[in-house]
């Protein structure tokens, strides 16, 4: 799609093509069921219990710290 066209337009079309545009990626090598347990269940556990205890480890432990929202208000 090149910038002349419509973003919203394109935007649609890519959305139903990919079923979404944004993904979530490991940041570690997932490779074993092993490796899956740590970065996954029961390995997600220990963080939020952690984070139960001290919420100040929010920002350490998930993506929070890197996050970005985008708010948007109808204006039809």
């Amino acid at each position: 799609m090149s910038p002349d066209n419509n973003y919203a337009e394109c935007s649609l079309i890519i959305q139903e093509q990919l079923r979404g545009k944004i993904g979530a990626y490991s940041n570690m090598p997932v490779t074993t069921t092993g490796d899956l347990s740590i970065a996954y269940t029961p390995g997600v556990a220990r963080p939020c219990e952690a984070i139960t205890a001290n919420a100040a480890l929010t920002r350490k432990l998930t993506i929070k710290h890197n996050s970005v929202a985008v708010v948007t208000r109808n204006h039809a």
